[in-house]
Formats: structure tokens, C-alpha cells, sequence
């Protein structure tokens, strides 16, 4: 578990309660026995922290010099402390620094330290991993002319894929990078190039990090920083040369733009500061006087998603040497939290050292009564998971080993309770009291899947006649009288297989079709195979038959993933698309390393929207491997190719137990991944989604020995003691014992109102708007506010709807007595009329886009087509050269705005992936722009960029957040406000840099829309609609605003857009958010619709395909839908209606479709939205 240095400040919007908060710290020493002593000299020079045993939790290194000299390492022992070991038991006279890295490639971490003013020697020392007893074995890496050897860094700085070991030399004034051997072992001594050559020999520090955000890692340290040219040839940038004696560090301080240096005289007295890139210099800040700080870092240490500091002196500087961390709040504040006083610090590291996902500090000392080290362990956890889970143990041992735990109220007393092999297991109310065993009769030995089989309304259990894994393709099934009391069947043909290691039930062409038992088996089962039900299940025979003879002989899933209205069937990292049951291959991961011999499998999966843009995306649980991935759904014309892979996090014990489900109650799902193989623990392991960013916190919610507990087909997400959160039943494999793990979010006996819907969520309007807020829980009250506060029970109670006629913030809650209050839901209405320019290309002509501003620009279609948008039509960019010249753009402003929605269909055809949105400019290059909005690859993949000329100057901004993907819409937006020039992604900062001067743009500067002028070469690759510009800077509730002017997450389209008719937008339905069948009713929102007109809603459960045409419309409802609801719509053009439901309709799908009467036209008499498809969750 390396941490890697440059921090971004990702997930502060998410978590904006924890801004600022102070991370609680436990001490821990060995001065009081609390961690076994180092048993080197007293002159300690250098420590690391690193998992070196592969734990999952960082260990730590400790080298001295002298007489006794020598190097040991801690590794973390589950439930004893720590374990200290030998790596070097002679002295080789070690200088402070060293760098960890798998040099020899086997999978674990290997160390180099060089050797102080002493000696001129350079060395890596091999891990034993998983022999600890054995010694590390120590290698030359080169014998230098001159000695010392203060500080080493590994990293790609080439940018070859290969990563460098960097090192001063300080005898030799050099700056040395060595390319590590492809035989390392073997190698004998390395070949070393000076980089660098300083003027003296005073020179130290070094940090890795992509400092230009050009996506290739730059070197940082002495005052400066280093930028790859070519080969072996580093250009180097003085960031200020009266640091060059200091210790190096680097991170996201300011949220946006290049990440901060920071720099601090490590053995001298004098001044810490950061530094900050203005777009043309660093601007340096003071941090703090400091006395000898020899240990220096920035990360996120209380979670809060920004930047902290971290500044520990040596008693050398002066008695009360301190250690503080200095807090950051992403805009360039930084709190000082003391830690300790007069406990001298030298090379302090930061790690995870107790593995509970925040990071703790290892430090020593120099000489102050060494040899000792100290530990501070960070008790900071994610705000959402405050508390700490409880694991009960339900079944303290089964008769035999049982392959699945499933879950559902048996008995009839509203208690989920749990099967396991021959037997259900009865909720007791409490988790901390046994499950009450209730065998099942013979023959039904391996309960595998719950289900109401016989349409009775109680749940009944199906399984096969083997017990564990004993081979057995014989199956029986209980009938369940509704109080637990079971008739077991046998009338069900036997099938083929060993025994069962996925089982579903589904409907596989609609939600009417039959029911079916999708089954893949372990071995010998012949491929995926899919059990008939019958009509009178108790009487009749249940048959099978052979879906496909492709499979993975693993977990199933089912979804819709290409978006056809039926069930498709997930076996891992291949699909079987309905109704043929045709196989496609979404991704690998056999490309991976595996923990033992062979390649990882995929083992366990779930068919989820992981990252919030409404689609099912596929996470992988791997046996034989330690990573958890996760598979993007590309959309459903790129759905049966692949799909881009990305690494969820890393499970030493493997994937054997995986799932999905929102176990903090933030809205998007989480993944629970519990081990099986571990090496001396078995862990439960809660990776936080923390929505687009990417970001996966992770979570230890229990931890116990392998004699103890393992996970096998285990940690299944259900709410076992009803108190409206997910829990967590599992069941093991060398442990037959069934388990369950509490969440604390919620207290068992209470309960959470449900939140309240407000209709549109959000958008703009011209003229005023009417809110109407949309009940959940009809049993309670609701209240809103419309100043930004939270409501609260003294708030104003919601009536009716209200107009708004100005930006405004609009926050909902239910109250119920006897529940906590629902979660706040909020919606930003924002009036927005004043566009500078706006081209929405939906007009009726495909070789020119027409500003709808007060200007009425003229733009050029050049090569590019008219697409179904997300207002009305989009234009195509295939990359190859299409734009739109706009004639005439000029603006003298003192602040601007440039917004638009675009879909990214490609990066990889421009090698810097930079593909222009929006371009006023004479050229390529940085100066030659006056205005430009565009993507830009970077380390972490595609982001948005903008360039902005003030007075004399322009000036770059690139997103510090929010990575782009390919076939998903995205809001982008800049602003500039005379002080900041800020980044927008979907409503939501994501950079920010300071800047002043006026915009003055003449018209004889050619501006372009996705490409750059005047010779192209930077052609966008995808769909651009509505891009709108503003002489002023929008507020961000403004973006937020014109954010959510886009489809709804969940809600997906079919059919045809609808041609406008008369220059006008086509009409747009959407829903108030993703419809839940336990609300009242859903809320539906009209736009661009005829002002003040009359339409209709037409909702309906069937739908036609391919529509049809009725009076110029196209319609694809059915022409005699279930319901009619009469639309009236605002002079502006708006409207809202709620359609009431029946309450129980859970998964029911439905297609809506507005049609309005756009008279006097007689050419067009009606116009048509798209068809929208939903399904209650």
C-alpha cells in the first residue's frame, strides 16, 4: 500500500460536513513499551512505511548508523501488535531517505537505502515475502565516485511505462536516475545518468508528481522541479533558490489547476512555504517558521477530501521541536493542529498502519533518546461509517458445509430470515441472539434460492438433494404455507452439473413472461441452464433446458443491458443477450496476477449503476486474485463490445464473497467484498462510492482469524434487523457458520421518513416557474425553505405549489412523528434569460446553427450532422475535422461564461486527447487563445480545460476532478469573475485559479465550435448541444441549474426524436427523479412545450417499437394507454403534473410520452416528446 504523493482534493463536495474537521490521534511508543524498540544505534537516519507483508496494512522500516547500526523491519500481527524482524544486521552506514518498489517484480515491495557521507555505495534489498525468517538479501546497485546519498524516489519520469529510481548524490552535486534492470537479481551493478548537476552539494528532497498536469510525472525537490524532454534529458524549472537544502513534498492544497510544492528546511533553521502556480509564475506563501523539519508530507489526513500538511522538527532546532498538521480547506486555508511538543521528529512517514483506510504517522528520532519509534494512529473514518459495525454469530456451526446464504421473511413476521444448506434459520429480533436452526425434510439438503415459486404470496425455497459440495443435480423445493411450515417437493426434472454456483430466479423477455431458475453450475453442468416453473408448480413437472453452453460456471446476474426491455444474463466477464443467449466478452481479467499459479477467474459479479449515468455497470469479484473491478457500461451501442476495466481496490483474501448495496444511505451503491483466502485473517471489507470521482474508500467492518471465519458465496446486503439499513448475512466455507454483520447507521426500532420528490429538479426558465413539491409519506408533514437553510419542523409547511420568479435554492423534508426526518432533497430553479450568444442546432437547416441570443450569430456547419440531442438535436464531431465557424464573435466584458453539453465518443484520435468544445483563437498554442473550452488528457485520464485571455495574458485551467468517460453527457462550464477563472462539471466546481483583467475578444479572431481555428487539427470527437455564452460569471447554483436541464439518472430513452417543427425546441419529458413504487405518484416536467397551451401525458405499461405518425408526430405509446393526464403549460412554455400510483407495483415498467396541440400551425398540428421507459424500483 503505497501512497502516492500527489493528492487531489476529489471528494470535497461529497463531503463538505467533515471540511475542517480535526482528525483524533492515538500514541502509541516504544518508550513505554507499547511497540517493540528498535535495537539499532542511537543515530536513526532513515524510516519507510510500506506493506511489506501484503497485508493490507502498512509495517514499517527503521535503518541507524554507527556502532550497532543496522535495519529492521515492523510487520503489522493481527491482534498481537507488531512483529520486528531483521533486514540488515551490519552497519552500512545508511543516510536518511530510501524509497520502496517492487524491483524485482515477484509482487511485494522491495527497499533501497544509500550510504551516508561514509560511504559511496547504493543498495536494494530483496524481499522475502512470504518467508520473513529467511533474510532479506541485500544487491549492490552502484558504487559511486563520491559519497552520500540523501534521498530516493521511484517513478515513471520518462513517461516509458517503466518506472526510475532517482537519487541524490549529494558528494557528487548530482541528480542521478537509474532504469531498473529487466533481471535485477542478475543485473550486477545498474547504469546511473546525471540528470542534473548542482552547484553545490546542499541539495535535497524529493517528491514524484505530475506538476504541469501534462500527464507525465515530473521529479520535485531542492527548491525546483524537473520536466522530462527527451531521453535521458530533464529540463529544469527553479521554483525558488533559496530552498535547495530543504525537504520536498507536493499536493492539491488549491483545489484545481497544478498541484502545490511545498518546501521546509529539513536541518536548518528557517521557513516552511508552498508555492502556487499563478499561470505564468509560483507565488510562494508562507506556511510557518520552522526549526530543523526534517519530516515533511501532504495528504488528506482527516478525510475531508482536501490537502493537509504535515510538519514534524528534530530537537536540533530548538527544545521544543514540534509536530503539527496543518488542515487544509481546498481554497488555500491551513489550520495548525499541535500533536506533540519537544519529541524530536526525523523522517516521519505517513501510512495505514491499523488498515482502517485513513492515514497514521510513524515516526523516530534522530539521536533524542534513540533508539525509539512512535506511532500515531489516526481515528479518523469516513463521516457516513462513523460507527463501528457489529458481527454476530447467527449459526455458530452448520452440520455441514452449505454453499449459499439466502435471505427472506419465511415465517410471516415481517423478520428476514436466512437458509443455509438442509435448513432455514429463524430471525430472533435481536442479532446478538442465536438464529434459531429449522430443518427442512429430505430430500432438500442445499438450499439455493427463495422465491414465492407458487404465486401465493409467501416465499418458498428451491435447492438441490447434495449436501456442500457433494455432486448432486437433483433438486427438490419447499412449499411454504406462509408460517414457516414447508411441504417439500421433488416433481423437477434432474438436470446435469456438481453443485450450484449460480441460481436466479427471473423473467427473462418482460415482467409478464414466466417465471425461470437461470442456473450455472461449478463443473460438468454443460453451460447455463434456465428451469421452467410451471403453472401449478406443486403438481406439475418442473423442466429444464440448455440456454447457452457458454459459461464461467460461476455467479449470475440479471439486467437489461442493452436496452431492449429484456432480462440479459451476467456470468462474470461475458453476457448472454435475450432472447438468443448470444455471448459477448465485456472484458478480462486473466491479464492480471494471480495469487497462486494460473490467472485470477472471475468468481462472484453484480449488475449495478456504479457510477450514477443510468446504466448497469458489472463489478467483479476474482478468485485468484486480489483486485475487485469494475466493468463501464459504454452504452447501448457500444454495449457488446468492451467495456473499459477499472480497478476497485485490492482484497489480499480474494472475491469469493462480493456484492453491492448503499450500506451508508447516500444514494449510489456500495460494494462489500468478504475473504475467503486470507492469509491470517479473513476481513469484510466496505468500499465507499463516492459518486463521479472515482474515489473508493475503504472500509474494515470485521476483522478475524481464518480458524475463525471466511467468506464463501457469502455477504449478502439485507436488513436483518429492520431498522431501514442494509446489514450484512455471510456464511463460510472452512468455517460452516452463519454470520451477521449490524450497520450502524440506523438503530434497530427506528426509522426514516421518506424524502420528499420537488418536481423538475431544478432547470431554468425565463419567467417564472411554479415548484411543486411531491409528498413520499403521506402519514407526515412536509417543509421546505427557499433561502438555502436546511428545513426544519419550524419551517414553512408545504401546501401548494408556489411560483418562483428568481434564482432560487428550494430544500423539502418530511416530518413523520415517531421517524427520523427524511433526508433533505433539494432543487435549484434558476431564471436564466440573458444569453450572450446560445447555439441549441435545431434548426430546420443542416448547414448553419443560428444563435437563439440577441446577436443571432451565424455559425457554418462544416461536415457535421443533425443527431437526437438532449434538448431536441445535437451536432456529430467524428474527429476528423468538423466545426462550426461562427461569424462575427467578439466580446469586451469584464467577466464571461461559456456552457455546453457534450458526449464524448472518443479521445484516443488526438494523442494529447485534446478535442476542442469551444475555440476563439489564431492557433495551437497557449497564447494564441483567447477563449477556448476543451478535454485534455492527464494521468488520470480525460478531463475539461479551458484557456482564457485577460489584458495581455492567457491562462490555463485544468480540471483538478471528474475524469471523463466515453458515451456519457456531461455538463461543461467556465466562468470568469475578475478574481477566478473556474471549471464546471456537471454543475460542480473542479478547478479553480486566480486571475484578473478584463475579456476582450475582436471579431477578427475566427471562433470555432469543435475544432480549432483557423486550421483545425483539434477536432472533438462526439455529440455537442446547447453551448451558450454569457457576458458575466453564472453563479454556480445557476450551473447547478443548467446541470440538471439533462436526462435524469435511471431514466432511459427509445425511439426517435422528434423533428421541430418552426425553429422551435422539441419538446422534453422528464421525470422528478427515478420513480420508486412505494411513492405516491411520479412527477413529470414539460419543456419547450407550445406557451400556454393544452396537451396530454399518455402513460402506459406496452409500447410500439418502431411508432408511428399521427398528425406529425411520431408517437410510440400506444394509441389507447392506460392513462391520459391533461397537460397545461406556462406562457413560458413549461408544465408539471404528478400521475398518482398504485402503491406494490415494484418493478413495473412503464412508457410515457407527451403530445401537444401546437395550433395555428397546420403544417405540424402536434408535436411529440420522446418516449421516456421507466421501471419502479
Amino acid at each position: 500500500m503505497i501512497r502516492q504523493l500527489a493528492v487531489l482534493a476529489a471528494t470535497a463536495a461529497l463531503l463538505g460536513s467533515f471540511v475542517g474537521a480535526q482528525a483524533r490521534w492515538q500514541h502509541q511508543s516504544s518508550s513505554v513499551s507499547q511497540v517493540p524498540p528498535p535495537t539499532g544505534s542511537s543515530q536513526q537516519t532513515a524510516c519507510l512505511a510500506a506493506d511489506f507483508d501484503r497485508d493490507d496494512r502498512d509495517d514499517f522500516l527503521i535503518a541507524s548508523r554507527g556502532s550497532g547500526g543496522r535495519i529492521e523491519v515492523w510487520l503489522s500481527s493481527y491482534g498481537s501488535g507488531w512483529t520486528r524482524s531483521l533486514v540488515e544486521a551490519s552497519n552500512v552506514q545508511p543516510e536518511a531517505g530510501g524509497a520502496v518498489h517492487d524491483i524485482d517484480g515477484d509482487g511485494d515491495l522491495d527497499v533501497v537505502l544509500g550510504q551516508d557521507s561514509a560511504g559511496y555505495e547504493l543498495y536494494w534489498w530483496e524481499n522475502p515475502y512470504p518467508s520473513f525468517g529467511n533474510a532479506w538479501q541485500r544487491r549492490l546497485i552502484r558504487r559511486n565516485s563520491a559519497t552520500k546519498h540523501h534521498d530516493q524516489v521511484f517513478g515513471d519520469v520518462d513517461g516509458d511505462g517503466q518506472a526510475e529510481l532517482v537519487t541524490w548524490n549529494q558528494g557528487a552535486r548530482a541528480l542521478v536516475l537509474f532504469e531498473i534492470p529487466k533481471l535485477p537479481k542478475q543485473a550486477g551493478a545498474w547504469t546511473g545518468t546525471t540528470i542534473y548537476q548542482a552547484a553545490n552539494s546542499g541539495s535535497e528532497g524529493l517528491a514524484i508528481a505530475d506538476v504541469d498536469l501534462d500527464g507525465k510525472v515530473d521529479i520535485v525537490g531542492g527548491g525546483c522541479w524537473w520536466k522530462h524532454s527527451t531521453g535521458t534529458k530533464f529540463a529544469v524549472q527553479v521554483v525558488d533558490s533559496s530552498m535547495r537544502f530543504t525537504r520536498a513534498a507536493v499536493g492539491q492544497i488549491v483545489t484545481g489547476g497544478r498541484p502545490e510544492l511545498v518546501f521546509a528546511p529539513g536541518d536548518l533553521n528557517g521557513n516552511a512555504y508552498w508555492y502556487r502556480w499563478s499561470g505564468t509564475a509560483w507565488v510562494r506563501t508562507l506556511l510557518t517558521a520552522a526549526w530543523h523539519s526534517h519530516t515533511l508530507d501532504v495528504a488528506d489526513i482527516n478525510l475531508d477530501g482536501h490537502a493537509d500538511v504535515l510538519l514534524g522538527e528534530m530537537k536540533a532546532g530548538r527544545t521544543k521541536c514540534q509536530l503539527a498538521v496543518f488542515y487544509g480547506d481546498g481554497r488555500g486555508g491551513l489550520k495548525k493542529s499541535l500533536l506533540a511538543e519537544g519529541n524530536g521528529i526525523h523522517e516521519g512517514r505517513l501510512g495505514d498502519l491499523d488498515g482502517d483506510g485513513d492515514l497514521d504517522l510513524v515516526h523516530k528520532p534522530y539521536n533524542d533518546r534513540a533508539p525509539r519509534v512512535d506511532l500515531w494512529l489516526n481515528e479518523t473514518i469516513p463521516p457516513s461509517l462513523a460507527l463501528p459495525w457489529r458481527t454476530h454469530l447467527a449459526a455458530a456451526k452448520l452440520p455441514t458445509q452449505a454453499v449459499f446464504v439466502c435471505a427472506g421473511d419465511l415465517d410471516g413476521d415481517g423478520r428476514i430470515d436466512l437458509t443455509a444448506g438442509d435448513a432455514w434459520y429463524r430471525n430472533p429480533g435481536a442479532l446478538s441472539k442465536p438464529f434459531e436452526r429449522k430443518p427442512f425434510a429430505a430430500p432438500l439438503y442445499g438450499a439455493a434460492l427463495v422465491h414465492d415459486f407458487d404465486g401465493d404470496g409467501d416465499l418458498d425455497v428451491f435447492g438441490t438433494r447434495g449436501r456442500g459440495s457433494n455432486p448432486s443435480s437433483d433438486f427438490a423445493w419447499a412449499e411454504n404455507d406462509g408460517t414457516g411450515r414447508f411441504t417439500v417437493h421433488t416433481n423437477i426434472q434432474s438436470s446435469r452439473g456438481d453443485f450450484l454456483q449460480g441460481v436466479l430466479a427471473v423473467r427473462l423477455a418482460s415482467d409478464d413472461a414466466p417465471l425461470q431458475i437461470a442456473m450455472s453450475w461449478h463443473a460438468n453442468g454443460g453451460g447455463v441452464q434456465l428451469m421452467s416453473i410451471p403453472a401449478k408448480p406443486d403438481t406439475q413437472q418442473w423442466t429444464w433446458k440448455m440456454a447457452s453452453t457458454t459459461t464461467q460456471a460461476e455467479d449470475l446476474s440479471a439486467v437489461d443491458l442493452d436496452g431492449d426491455g429484456d432480462q440479459d444474463l451476467v456470468l462474470g466477464t461475458i453476457w448472454l443477450e435475450s432472447p438468443t443467449f448470444a455471448a459477448h466478452t465485456l472484458g478480462v481479467v486473466n491479464d492480471l496476477k494471480g495469487v497462486r499459479a494460473g490467472p485470477p477467474l472471475p468468481d462472484r459479479n453484480s449488475a449495478v449503476d456504479l457510477d450514477g449515468d443510468g446504466d448497469p455497470d458489472i463489478v467483479v469479484g476474482l478468485e485468484n486474485g486480489r483486485e475487485v473491478v469494475w466493468f463501464e457500461n459504454p452504452g447501448p451501442k457500444r454495449v457488446k463490445g468492451r467495456w473499459q476495466r477499472h480497478i476497485l481496490g485490492i482484497v489480499p483474501g480474494e472475491g469469493f464473497s462480493m456484492d453491492t448495496g448503499d450500506f451508508d444511505a447516500d444514494g449510489d451503491p456500495d460494494v462489500i467484498v468478504g475473504e475467503h483466502r486470507g492469509k491470517s485473517v479473513n476481513r469484510v471489507l466496505l468500499f465507499e462510492n463516492r459518486g463521479a470521482f472515482g474515489t473508493w474508500p475503504v472500509r474494515t467492518l470485521d476483522r478475524q482469524p481464518v480458524s475463525t471465519i471466511d467468506h464463501h458465496d457469502g455477504t449478502l446486503p439485507v436488513d436483518l434487523d429492520g431498522d431501514g439499513d442494509l446489514d450484512i448475512a455471510s456464511i463460510g466455507w472452512f468455517n460452516p457458520k452463519l454470520w451477521a454483520l449490524e450497520n450502524p447507521l440506523r438503530q434497530p426500532g427506528a426509522s426514516r421518513a421518506k424524502a420528499p420528490m420537488i418536481g423538475g429538479w431544478g432547470r431554468t426558465f425565463r419567467l417564472w416557474r411554479v415548484v411543486q413539491v411531491i409528498p413520499a409519506d403521506h402519514s407526515g408533514e412536509v417543509r421546505f425553505t427557499t433561502d438555502g437553510t436546511d428545513p426544519t419542523k419550524n419551517s414553512p409547511l408545504y401546501r401548494e405549489p408556489f411560483p418562483v420568479g428568481m434564482t432560487t435554492l428550494v430544500k423539502a423534508r418530511t416530518f413523520v412523528a415517531g421517524k427520523d426526518p427524511s433526508t433533505v432533497t433539494r432543487a435549484v430553479f434558476a431564471r436564466i434569460r440573458d444569453d450572450y450568444a446560445a447555439w441549441r442546432f435545431d434548426g430546420p437547416v443542416q448547414s448553419w446553427s443560428i444563435d437563439d441570443g440577441p446577436r443571432r450569430l451565424v455559425g457554418h456547419n462544416r461536415a457535421t450532422r443533425q443527431v437526437p440531442g438532449l434538448f431536441g438535436q445535437a451536432l456529430e464531431f467524428r474527429g476528423k475535422g468538423e466545426r462550426v465557424e461562427v461569424q462575427g464573435f467578439a466580446m469586451t466584458s469584464p467577466a464571461v461564461s461559456l456552457s455546453a453539453w457534450i458526449r464524448p465518443d472518443g479521445f484516443s484520435h488526438l494523442s494529447a486527447q485534446d478535442g476542442r468544445v469551444f475555440s476563439t483563437a489564431t492557433g495551437f498554442l497557449e497564447s494564441q487563445h483567447a477563449l477556448m473550452l476543451s478535454t485534455i488528457g492527464t494521468a488520470q485520464g480525460p478531463r475539461l480545460r479551458v484557456r482564457l485571455r485577460t489584458g495581455s495574458s492567457t491562462a490555463t485551467l485544468i480540471a483538478g476532478t471528474g475524469t471523463l468517460s466515453v458515451g456519457v453527457w456531461y455538463h461543461a462550464a467556465a466562468t470568469y469573475d475578475g478574481s477566478d477563472l473556474r471549471l464546471f462539471l456537471d454543475g460542480a466546481e473542479v478547478g479553480r485559479v486566480g486571475r484578473s483583467g478584463s475579456v476582450s475578444i475582436s471579431a477578427s479572431t475566427p471562433t470555432w465550435i469543435g475544432d480549432n481555428p483557423p486550421a483545425g487539427g483539434r477536432s472533438f470527437h462526439g455529440l455537442i448541444d446547447a453551448v451558450r455564452l454569457f457576458d458575466r460569471a453564472l453563479h454556480p447554483l445557476e450551473l447547478e441549474a443548467l446541470a440538471r436541464d439533462g436526462s435524469m439518472p435511471g431514466v432511459q430513452r427509445f425511439g426517435i426524436s422528434t423533428r421541430s417543427s418552426n425553429n422551435a425546441r422539441a419538446l422534453f419529458l422528464d421525470v422528478a427523479r427515478a420513480p420508486e413504487a412505494n411513492q405516491g405518484g411520479i412527477g413529470f416536467s414539460c419543456v419547450h412545450a407550445p406557451p400556454s397551451g393544452v396537451g396530454v401525458l399518455m402513460l402506459s405499461d406496452l409500447a410500439i417499437p418502431l411508432g408511428f405518425k399521427l398528425g406529425g408526430a411520431f408517437v410510440y405509446v400506444v394509441p389507447r394507454p392506460e392513462l391520459f393526464t391533461v397537460l397545461l403549460s406556462t406562457p413560458a412554455g413549461d408544465c408539471q403534473t404528478v400521475v398518482p400510483l398504485v402503491r406494490g407495483l415494484r418493478g413495473l415498467r412503464l412508457n410515457a410520452q407527451a403530445v401537444w396541440a401546437h395550433a395555428p400551425s397546420q403544417m405540424f398540428p402536434l408535436r411529440a416528446s420522446d418516449a421516456l421507459k421507466l421501471q419502479l424500483r
